[in-house]
């Protein structure tokens, strides 16, 4: 009877083990999920801000019209105009897409230390 007992001891926290990890791994996997359903919230929540930033884009285009009347050369104006609009454009498009990565949110999150350490114990 003891011999039973001493290989129920030794057996019961493997079998626990893998149970643990079981649920450590659904729960990796609904955390992830619910980052990513997060990410998608935020996402939407930036371009809302993007189509703000549209209509500013169109005050602005008031302001370029006050700049073409300065008086500079055409061409002068149109490459300086040209020049400040692909800055006002792609600096927001950059900081967006790289806000908006999944990369970023699972580093954020702290997921991906969890995907790795599920990775590491298997």
């Amino acid at each position: 009877m003891r011999f039973f007992y001493d290989i129920l001891i030794a057996l019961l926290p493997r079998a626990f083990s893998s149970l643990v990890d079981m649920v450590k791994l659904e729960l990796a996997t609904f955390y992830v999920g619910a980052i990513d359903r997060a990410r998608h919230i935020f996402t939407i929540g930036w371009l809302t801000i993007f189509g703000i930033m549209l209509g500013l884009s169109g005050f602005l285009t008031i302001h370029a019209a006050l700049f073409l009347l300065l008086p500079w050369s055409i061409e002068t104006k149109a490459w300086i105009l040209l020049g400040l609009g692909l800055v006002y454009f792609l600096i927001p498009l950059v900081l967006v897409s790289l806000i908006c990565s999944r990369r970023t949110w699972m580093k954020v999150s702290g997921a991906q230390e969890m995907v790795d350490d599920l990775s590491r114990r298997r």
